[in-house]
């Protein structure tokens, strides 16, 4: 059991120890430890403000519409279950 304690010790010291060899990255320049290279060209806020206003379109006309059939099935449910007299007097209160 010891041996096998002390073989995995040395195979894990082999395999973790830094390598002598300094390796070559394919890019050329150093860069420190923490700072990133950006490639990419961003958008302008022009870009953004286009997007996001063409991405909000259709989620405030689905509002629209979900709030034009709400209106339509309070309006049928007033209609069908209140009383004539209660009917009128709540239409007249909505007019003023």
């Amino acid at each position: 059991m010891a041996v096998g304690a002390a073989c995995l010790v040395t195979a894990s010291m082999v395999w973790l120890r830094p390598s002598s060899a300094p390796r070559q990255d394919a890019a050329t320049t150093t860069l420190l430890p923490g700072e990133l290279t950006l490639n990419a060209a961003l958008p302008s806020a022009a870009q953004v403000d286009q997007w996001t206003k063409s991405l909000d379109a259709p989620l405030e006309q689905e509002t629209k519409l979900v709030l034009l059939d709400a209106t339509a099935a309070i309006s049928t449910l007033a209609r069908n279950f209140l009383p004539e007299d209660l009917l009128a007097s709540a239409m007249e209160t909505a007019r003023h």
